[in-house]
């Protein structure tokens, strides 16, 4: 049973009441009424199936990430309070999802066998993946879409195989898929119809429906070793409900199959499992089977059978399940210790830990390490106090894996004892300097900050302690106990990794005597980071001493310094700000830099106040523009600001009234008169932001909602009001939050995550910030991010050219991003002379960072030629050669793979700086994994566009 994140559970069961909060899955035992939670999180789990070997693959119909794999205990985002979730498996971006098949048998095609089938009813597709396994885990491939029209009314939502091998799509039927965001009223809704799809392969063998109730035991039993998944799955559903029957033929049908016939056997274990009867020597020969995933079965098998809360009237004991667990633990194929170290952990012992901790003698992947990150912190109170005991035999990277693992605070006192007798090493090695800050207490800190002031750890450990006290004193208050001597020589050190961390932990601690050091940094001729540090720390210490060093570095000709330093003194007082402010803003160089310091300003308490008292007219319209878009944004009510602001920006303060006449009447016009196009480039103006706030298909701002099908799932009136009036319904999981802290500041956001340490937001500038929960005054709901009136400072032509790109969005064509298989987001190096002879082999090796700008191609994948001109545009007496794009790919597999490059007429290829043969196709063999390729292009003869596409391989959203 799954639950989206809407959704609150508190179950009553004989074995006590089971909650859930958020989005997860049970597991339910109708007949004992056992219930646990078998994995939590997804926006909505709209679909859960599991392939031949028993392994959990999962679809959210509210998430942006594709497929996900599972097992016992895995959370995924959004969890509330998860300190850590399991990535999905699916690379890049998707649309929602909703419910899933994997199929198999002979009604599909061999190619079609394992994979998985799902519902994308936003883009009125239905679309296939390939699962391919990865280490532990599995990875999957988009393949072509099984169906795809532009018919707004197909919506489907289910998938299954049935009995005659076809496989059957639930079809919503409906124009409106929208909830709050579409009036429930609406006369579009379809209330009435719904279409069910039947979908075969012609190349399979025509086949009648078998009625699997009238069929005898033993013939139901030699079902389930059919490969055709109804057939298999609804034997076992009869099977269990002829119990009686079911465990009388059992034993003898069991004794028929032959050892080597390992699927056969695993299906009668999971026939004795779901009767509840023990077979211990079928459950040891599978443990030993030779396919590794039967292995793995049955080690999931092992763990229910060893589970304190088993259903079994007899429960293996602990003793023997625990040396099973063992030698699983040590198994050659990941996926088996992987089982192995979720089984163990529900022993509840630190015998079990220290069998989890084991499979660190062996390669890891991300599953192996996260599912190790589970077991430790379930078994976290039993290992400590063996810890905390002496008593325990874990040393080196199982030690260092288990304290890194459980809570900091759980962590503490083992910590305390520990650093008494073994200081900390010079090279600072393992988890000890970050322990301290997260766990220790005043002594351990001081000693962590006399080590480092004395010089007795190197630069990269000392950097690390300094950053460490500063997140003991930022997220737990908590300062060492002796005094702060020695914090000049590091303020001083030449490292500038050091430096950095010694100006912020100066900060933090407020360091008043050291104003005259940290003003210094900020105006020397040192570099950017150090002097933004520097800044910062002033701002943090406070004071009239700070204060006065930050109005006077808000006069400095390096406009850098000045609008950071405009800013910082905002938090020290808004209306002492507001005249430096607006100084420093009449030389911003663009509306992007001026959107930046507006935004500043503006997150200080008080700040729209001041500006307006301090406001001094007569500002450059983009500049005005920018401040309104600020002031209108994240739910503010600045209206005296906007109102002064408005003058200058050349803006009419009353919006325009969106009556239905008028919707209807930007409809007609759009259709008739807009250019998706034309809206793509208004949609990409830096002065709008849309790129900044929103994705399409994953590229882009993580803000508001991604728009990858906005066109195929939104009625045009709704796309209309959203950009006319984005507080009037705004999308769930969008509301802003808005934080005012203690130092005076307020921040809105989306909320990212929520710990018992940090809240995280990402503002309307899809920057995230970390604010310590110790430094929350109050946090309240705001409203959208979006700023209203945004649209006021448009022309109408671009008005209905946006419309009209909005709504092509997710329709087939050119604004599909739903679709794979091309790059959509690059980086791009100007190859003049002086790069080619210095750097040429560096720039094909991948050496070469500087120099690089973010591209991002057109919604089709396509970079307009313009786009490759206007960014690598050299003044006259610098000659440009050629012309480079860099991006990076993953393959799920190893394997031959195929990139076309599109538009030039020869181009040349690398893959991680080996060059690939071709012209405009390129192929080669590549390793499973991410990689990078870089495209080559002659700048005298740059094409009108370039794509560059590939079907096997998937690239990177960001």
């Amino acid at each position: 049973m799954n639950q989206s994140i809407y959704t609150r559970t508190d179950t009553e069961t004989p074995r006590g009441v089971v909650r859930l909060k958020a989005g997860g899955g049970f597991r339910y035992n109708t007949e004992s009424m056992r219930m646990e939670i078998f994995f939590r999180g997804l926006v909505n789990s709209w679909g859960h199936q599991f392939d031949e070997y028993g392994h959990s693959f999962l679809t959210d119909g509210a998430g942006f990430k594709g497929i996900a794999y599972t097992f016992p205990g895995a959370a995924f985002w959004p969890t509330p309070g998860a300190r850590r979730v399991l990535e999905l498996i699916s690379p890049g971006n998707y649309p929602k999802f909703a419910s899933k098949e994997i199929v198999y048998g002979d009604s599909f095609p061999k190619d079609w066998q394992g994979s998985i089938v799902t519902c994308d009813f936003r883009a009125n597709r239905v679309t296939r993946f390939s699962l391919v396994e990865q280490g532990s885990g599995f990875v999957t491939q988009q393949e072509d879409d099984l169906l795809r029209t532009a018919a707004a009314t197909f919506r489907p939502i289910d998938i299954k195989q049935g009995p005659d091998g076809a496989l059957y799509i639930a079809d919503w039927s409906n124009p409106i898929i929208n909830h709050g965001e579409v009036d429930f009223r609406d006369a579009r809704r379809d209330r009435w119809h719904g279409r069910i799809w039947r979908v075969s392969w012609k190349g399979a063998k025509k086949r009648q429906r078998q009625d699997l109730a009238k069929l005898g035991t033993r013939q139901l039993l030699n079902s389930l070793g059919s490969n055709d998944r109804y057939v298999r799955d609804q034997a076992r559903r009869v099977l269990f409900e002829r119990k009686q029957q079911t465990a009388a033929a059992l034993g003898q049908w069991l004794r028929g199959i032959p050892h080597h016939a390992e699927q056969a056997r695993l299906n009668a274990l999971w026939i004795h499992q779901g009767l509840n009867q023990r077979n211990d020597a079928l459950l040891n020969g599978l443990l030993n089977a030779k396919n590794a995933n039967i292995r793995a079965a049955a080690v999931r098998v092992l763990s229910d059978w060893s589970d304190p809360q088993t259903d079994l009237p007899d429960r293996i004991a602990d003793k023997q399940s625990a040396s099973l667990f063992r030698l699983a633990i040590d198994d050659e194929h990941p996926r088996v210790r992987l089982e192995a170290i979720r089984g163990v952990a529900k022993l509840g012992d630190a015998n079990a830990a220290e069998i989890a901790l084991a499979s660190l003698n062996r390669e890891s992947d991300r599953f192996l390490d996260y599912g190790l990150w589970l077991a430790v912190n379930e078994l976290a109170d039993p290992l400590m106090k063996t810890l905390e005991s002496g008593k325990s035999g874990l040393t080196g990277k199982q030690l260092e894996f288990a304290l890194a693992s459980v809570e900091a605070s759980r962590a503490g006192k083992y910590l305390s004892q520990r650093l008494k007798k073994q200081p900390i090493s010079t090279d600072g090695k393992g988890p000890w300097i970050e322990l301290i800050g997260k766990a220790g207490g005043r002594e351990e800190l001081q000693a962590l900050f006399q080590q480092a002031a004395q010089g007795k750890l190197n630069a990269t450990a000392t950097a690390r302690a300094l950053n460490s006290l500063t997140d003991a004193q930022r997220l737990r208050r908590l300062r060492p106990a002796g005094g702060t001597t020695g914090i000049g020589s590091l303020l001083n050190a030449r490292n500038e990794a050091v430096k950095i961390a010694a100006i912020k932990l100066s900060g933090t601690w407020k360091l008043a005597g050291q104003v005259k050091s940290l003003t210094a940094f900020a105006d020397q001729g040192l570099t950017p980071a150090v002097r933004g540090a520097a800044i910062t720390a002033l701002a943090q210490t406070g004071g009239s001493p700070a204060a006065a060093a930050l109005e006077q570095l808000t006069k400095s000709t390096d406009l850098g310094v000045a609008r950071h330093a405009s800013l910082a003194l905002a938090g020290l007082g808004v209306n002492r700000a507001a005249k430096p402010f607006y100084a420093v803003l009449a030389k911003s160089q663009n509306e992007d830099h001026a959107l930046t310091m507006w935004r500043g300003f503006l997150g200080n308490r008080n700040g729209g106040k001041a500006l307006t008292a301090a406001y001094p007219g007569g500002l450059r319209k983009d500049i005005a523009r920018a401040g309104l878009r600020a002031a209108r944004e994240g739910g503010r009510n600045e209206p005296a600001l906007v109102a002064a602001l408005s003058m200058d920006a050349g803006v009419t303060i009353k919006p325009e009234e969106l009556t239905p006449a008028r919707v209807a009447e930007m409809i007609k016009r759009a259709n008739e008169d807009g250019h998706p196009g034309r809206g793509e480039s208004v949609y990409r103006r830096t002065e709008l932001g849309c790129v900044l706030c929103h994705a399409i298909g994953g590229v882009g701002g993580k803000v508001g909602p991604d728009l990858v099908s906005l066109g195929a799932s939104a009625p045009k009136d709704y796309i209309i009001e959203s950009m006319f009036k984005p507080n009037a319904k705004i999308k769930e999981g969008y509301h802003s939050v808005i934080v005012e802290t203690k130092d005076e500041f307020e921040y809105s956001g989306v909320e990212v995550s929520d710990t018992s340490k940090e809240l995280v937001l990402r503002t309307a500038a899809n920057q995230v910030v970390r604010i310590a929960k110790n430094n929350i005054s109050s946090k309240r709901n705001g409203m959208s991010l979006m700023p209203s009136g945004l649209m006021d400072v448009m022309s109408e032509q671009d008005r209905l050219d946006l419309i009209r790109f909005l709504s092509a969005l997710g329709t087939p064509g050119n604004y599909d991003a739903a679709q794979g298989g091309v790059a959509r987001v690059y980086q791009i190096l100007a190859g003049t002379h002086r790069v080619e002879q210095a750097s040429g082999k560096d720039i094909i090796s991948g050496k070469l960072t500087k120099g690089w700008k973010p591209l991002t191609a057109l919604v089709s994948g396509a970079v307009p030629g313009h786009f490759l001109r206007g960014m690598t545009q050299q003044p006259r007496h610098i000659s440009l050669v050629n012309v480079y794009l860099r991006t990076q790919v993953e393959a799920a597999k190893d394997g031959n793979v195929t990139l076309a490059v599109t538009g030039p007429t020869k181009a040349d290829l690398w893959i991680d700086g080996t060059p690939v043969k071709g012209e405009r196709e390129f192929t080669t063999h590549v390793k499973a994994g991410k990689h990078t390729v870089l495209v080559r292009l002659d700048a005298k003869v740059l094409p009108s566009q370039v794509r560059l596409k590939s079907r096997e391989l998937s690239f990177a959203t960001e």
